[in-house]
């Protein structure tokens, strides 16, 4: 293994441990903020947030970068712009019948206070999609610190915005 493998194994898992630390302390914070009843109501939504994403996160990501790396240097660019189009076109499907399906889904939870949960979870199939398929992309022309920064970076806003947001939204009830 050369010294640049090495370098950017090493950056990647420690932003990424840098990364979970952050998204451990959020967590307790909002539990003590929130209480068991809101952390279970988004929670719920998290686990179906998940599975909602999985058709666009799972495999794409991977698959780009495979794609990338093989391609010639002077057009890898072109899977880039594939994944893209592939994640406009599945989300064109996926966003909507996860929003019709949303009020059936909230029913399948056992408790109907996630529904604006999911609503507004909906967009991120989209995003998350794009940021895979970047990802994919970043790996494969082996530019690994890009991704694990873009994450620090988000992680960083969420911390922020939640800590700013809580206070402000403290009378709104569990669901929103």
């Amino acid at each position: 293994m050369n010294a640049s493998v090495k370098k950017q194994t090493l950056l990647v898992t420690g932003l990424n441990g840098m990364i979970r630390v952050m998204g451990f302390l959020l967590r307790i914070l909002m539990s003590r903020i929130l209480g068991a009843e809101m952390m279970g109501i988004a929670e719920l939504a998290s686990g179906v947030h998940m599975l909602a994403i999985t058709p666009l996160t799972s495999g794409l990501p991977m698959a780009i970068s495979r794609l990338t790396a093989k391609t010639n240097p002077k057009e890898q660019t072109q899977p880039l712009m594939a994944g893209l189009q592939l994640v406009r076109r599945v989300s064109l499907l996926l966003i909507p019948s996860f929003l019709l399906l949303s009020p059936l889904i909230a029913k399948w939870t056992g408790d109907l206070r996630v529904l604006p949960s999911l609503w507004f979870t909906a967009p991120c199939i989209l995003i998350l999609g794009y940021s895979g398929v970047y990802n994919g992309y970043c790996y494969g022309t082996k530019r690994s610190y890009l991704p694990a920064i873009s994450e620090l970076t988000e992680q960083t806003i969420r911390v922020l915005l939640t800590l700013l947001l809580l206070p402000v939204l403290h009378h709104l009830t569990a669901p929103w």
